[in-house]
C-alpha cells in the first residue's frame, strides 16, 4: 500500500509537528504518547469532530522511512543531523531536508520500495505538465487533471482523484515544487522555483552550461526533468503528448518557468553563447521556445527553503 492509498492523512504539517516535538522535548517519545500529545481527545470537544484516525501513527512511519527519526527501545528520537539543530534552524531547514530525502533517486537512497514512492511518482507526473496552461479542475468533463493523465499515460502507474490530489498538492507546495495560482487558489501550478533557488545557491558554481545543471538537478531530485521517478511516471507516454519529455534538448515548462522567474528577479542570468557546443531550449507560453546555453548565478540564497 502506498501513501496515496493508505495514508491520505499524512501531511507535511504533521511531519513537521512530530519532528519539532521530538527535538524540543530532547527525549525519546513513544508513538502512543505522540498521539496523545498531537491528537488529544479534547480536540474532539473543541472542534466538534474527531481528528483523522491514525494520522500521527502513519506520519511517524513516514518519518522513520525517510530517516528523519529513528526507533530506539520502542520510542522515537530524531536522527543525529536533525537532533543537532536548534528549533529556529529546524523550522527553516526541515522542508529542504525532507525534500532531499523524499525526492532522491534510488541510486542514492537504496532500491527498496518505500510507502511514499506513489506520491513521488505523482509529483513526477505533475512536474511534467504544462505550467503555462494548468488545469482548473481535478476531474469532470473537459480539460481536467484526470483527463490529461488518461490521455497521456492510459496504462500508467499514477492515479488521481479528488481524495488524492489535495495531498499531492500539499506535499508539492511544502517541497518547493509548486503553488496555488495567486488568483484562482483551486488551481495548482507546477513551479520548482523555490527548489531551484536553494539548490543552485548550494552548488558552488558561478557559471555553467545549463545542460549540465539540469543533469545535476535530476541526479538529486528524481521528479525533475529526466529524473528517475519522472521517467517511471511517464512510461508508456502516448505519441504527441508532452513533446518536451521526448527531446533531451528541450526543458519542461515547469523548470523553464522557474528559471525565467529567477532570471526576472535578477538572481541568475540565462545566456546564449555563439560557440556553445550544446544548448537548451526553454518551453515558454503558447508553445514557444527560448534558447539558453549557460546559467550564471548572481545572488542566490542557499539557506532558503
Amino acid at each position: 500500500m502506498g501513501l496515496l492509498t493508505s495514508g491520505t492523512q499524512v501531511r507535511p504539517a504533521v511531519v513537521h509537528a512530530i519532528v519539532e516535538l521530538l527535538v524540543a522535548s530532547n527525549r525519546p517519545i513513544s508513538i502512543d504518547e505522540l498521539e496523545q500529545l498531537l491528537q488529544p481527545a479534547a480536540i474532539e470537544d473543541l472542534a466538534g469532530n474527531k481528528p483523522p484516525e491514525g494520522a500521527v501513527r502513519l506520519t511517524a512511519s513516514l518519518c522513520v522511512e525517510l530517516g528523519l527519526v529513528e526507533e530506539e527501545s520502542g520510542a522515537l528520537v530524531p536522527d543525529a543531523e536533525i537532533g543537532a539543530l536548534e528549533l529556529p534552524s529546524l523550522n527553516r531547514l526541515l522542508p529542504a531536508i525532507v525534500r532531499d530525502r523524499m525526492l532522491a533517486p534510488k541510486s542514492q537512497r537504496g532500491e527498496e520500495a518505500r510507502e511514499c514512492d506513489d506520491l513521488v511518482l505523482a509529483l513526477g507526473w505533475f512536474m511534467a505538465q504544462d505550467s503555462w496552461n494548468p488545469c482548473r479542475t481535478v476531474d469532470g468533463k473537459g480539460d481536467s487533471w484526470e483527463a490529461r493523465l488518461a490521455a497521456q499515460v492510459p496504462e500508467g502507474v499514477v492515479s488521481l482523484n479528488t481524495t488524492k490530489t489535495p495531498q499531492i498538492f500539499s506535499w508539492g507546495e511544502y517541497l518547493g515544487l509548486g503553488a496555488p495560482d495567486p488568483v484562482e487558489r483551486e488551481t495548482w501550478i507546477p513551479d520548482p522555483t523555490r527548489l531551484l533557488r536553494r539548490t543552485l545557491g548550494s552548488m558552488e558554481l558561478v557559471r555553467a552550461p545549463l545542460v549540465d545543471v539540469i543533469v545535476e538537478l535530476a541526479s538529486r531530485f528524481a521528479v525533475l526533468d529526466n529524473g528517475e521517478f519522472r521517467r517511471a511516471a511517464l512510461a508508456g507516454l502516448a505519441p504527441g503528448e508532452l513533446p518536451w519529455e521526448g527531446d533531451s534538448d528541450v526543458l519542461s515548462p515547469s523548470i523553464s518557468l522557474a528559471l525565467r522567474r529567477l532570471a526576472h528577479a535578477k538572481e541568475i542570468e540565462l545566456l546564449v553563447l555563439a560557440d556553445s557546443p550544446r544548448r537548451c531550449r526553454l518551453s515558454i507560453a503558447n508553445g514557444e521556445e527560448s534558447l539558453v546555453d549557460v546559467i550564471s548565478l548572481i545572488q542566490l540564497g542557499g539557506a532558503q527553503s
